[in-house]
């Protein structure tokens, strides 16, 4: 007769938890993934999003200033294609991720907390923060594409979309309660010099958080190497080499009309939000806290459907029905808020659990084995690229509408026009055109497939070798062992043998 923890082991082992989170190397890597996401989760929203907006307010900065601040991570896109060249050159990969990780926190959160309390002329004080987050930008993308590419081991495509399902539910349980508790305190300080205050001890906590998810994040999980099939990795090796396998190509460039769609209010939404449409902290917080109860009620739904349907069938749909949640979003007042920012945020909840968990995982679809950091790197200059060109358009249409001043009639009640209301117009437009334009999109991708097959046969050969490699490694580390341990049987005996 089983005892009651050999039942709650058997059950924790055949289920998704047991599945994604055990003992083995892939189990223990995506395990301290899962502990850095959350971490990494609760620091931006208490120290980015909405209180970085609120935060950089109280110290006189415009939507405009906020706006171009916002924009600066993505020009520092090009220094991530050094990122190869770096994974192969790595003398101690891990100690060298985490100072490079330790930096990163230590210049973007703690050091834009520092600075206004020692710079006090506004100008300056622009100019530094435009430096840190330069440099901290910089960082970040030398050190996060090699996190990216040995991670990408432990999320094999038989798991992926369960573990972003987990990832997404346990991120959103713990971060956005604990940013609402954050929000009532603003709210309640409201005009007080203790408003500051309570935002700048969340930035020195989200500090201590990314110190310890990187710690957990990059000591634990075995260190698995860079796989180069290339002798020689430079920036042409980077740009050619999606080329070479097209289906990754058109996959990222599905990801990058939906990410350049999402990212054209971005920033300056949340500064609009608080000083446009004048909502308090709490109430977007509190509409982000419920977002946990999305993944339990459709979570799963989504993971069937994409298992079912694959992943661009369902962000077709799912773009479609978005597009107009955000052409919603651009009517919404101060008057009407409550109602229907309400219902279009909800209806995002909804959709956005499926869009997360498809976004996290084309990263990895059709992503080639072998020089695979080309492939990321890739990947990485196009993402930040797009989003600058978006967030560039972003920028200039608020700049331009806003410093206008028009109106119009809506329903026969004059509304001011702005710019971010505009870009979320825009973004709306642009995903109903992405889930239209879809099955165009994957019939590309299904023809490159058969054309550029001997990309794929050449990484069969090389994976295949390597694996031999590592099995004779192994067999002759155990045969030097059974050698080693026969001598030493040997010494002991004659040991015995002199001392009678």
């Amino acid at each position: 007769m089983q005892t009651l923890g050999n039942r709650i082991r058997i059950g924790y082992k055949n289920s998704i938890f047991g599945r994604l989170f055990n003992t083995t190397d892939n189990g223990k890597g995506r395990s301290t993934m899962l502990i850095f996401a959350v971490l990494n989760s609760t620091l931006t929203l208490l120290s980015g999003d909405i209180f970085y907006a609120g935060y950089l307010t109280l110290y006189n900065f415009d939507i405009s200033e906020i706006g171009f601040i916002s924009t600066i991570p993505t020009i520092t896109s090009l220094i991530g294609i050094f990122t190869p060249s770096i994974l192969k050159k790595l003398n101690n990969p891990k100690l060298s991720l985490i100072i490079g990780r330790f930096l990163r926190f230590t210049l973007g959160v703690l050091g834009i907390t520092i600075a206004p309390m020692i710079v006090h002329d506004k100008a300056t004080l622009m100019t530094i923060i435009v430096i840190i987050t330069f440099t901290s930008s910089i960082l970040s993308s030398l050190i996060e594409p090699c996190y990216t590419e040995w991670q990408a081991n432990f999320l094999t495509q038989d798991v992926r979309a369960d573990y972003f399902l987990v990832q997404g539910f346990a991120s959103a349980l713990i971060a956005y309660p604990v940013s609402m508790l954050v929000a009532m305190s603003l709210d309640s300080l409201k005009g007080q010099p203790e408003q500051l205050t309570v935002m700048i001890i969340c930035r020195f906590v989200a500090f201590a958080l990314g110190i310890i998810g990187t710690l957990i994040e990059t000591i634990i999980p075995k260190y698995s190497g860079y796989k180069a099939q290339t002798k020689k990795i430079d920036l042409k090796n980077v740009i050619v080499a999606p080329f070479k396998y097209r289906p990754y190509l058109f996959t990222t460039l599905v990801y990058l009309i939906y990410l350049f769609a999402n990212s054209i209010m971005n920033p300056t939404l949340n500064t609009y939000i608080l000083n446009v449409i004048k909502v308090p902290y709490t109430y977007p917080q509190a509409i982000n806290a419920t977002y946990f109860l999305f993944f339990i009620f459709f979570g799963k739904m989504y993971s069937k459907l994409v298992k079912r349907f694959g992943y661009y069938k369902v962000l077709a749909a799912l773009s479609l029905i978005q597009g107009f949640t955000y052409i919603m979003y651009a009517f919404v007042t101060e008057e009407n808020y409550m109602w229907l920012m309400t219902a279009v945020r909800f209806s995002q909840h909804c959709i956005g659990v499926g869009t997360g968990i498809i976004a996290s995982s084309l990263v990895y679809e059709n992503l080639p084995v072998v020089d695979r950091a080309d492939y990321l790197m890739f990947r990485n200059i196009a993402v930040q690229g797009i989003t600058l060109l978006a967030y560039a358009l972003g920028n200039y249409i608020v700049a331009v509408v806003d410093k206008m001043g028009a109106s119009f009639t809506l329903f026969g009640i004059e509304r001011t026009l702005y710019g971010t209301a505009i870009c979320l117009a825009l973004n709306g437009f642009i995903q109903i055109l992405l889930g239209l334009c879809m099955p165009l999109l994957v019939g590309l991708i299904n023809k490159y497939k058969v054309k550029d097959r001997k990309v794929l046969e050449v990484e069969s050969e090389l994976l295949g070798a390597q694996i031999q490699n590592e099995i004779t490694n192994v067999q002759n580390s155990e045969h030097n062992k059974s050698k080693e341990s026969k001598q030493e049987e040997k010494t002991e005996e004659n040991a015995q043998n002199i001392q009678q």
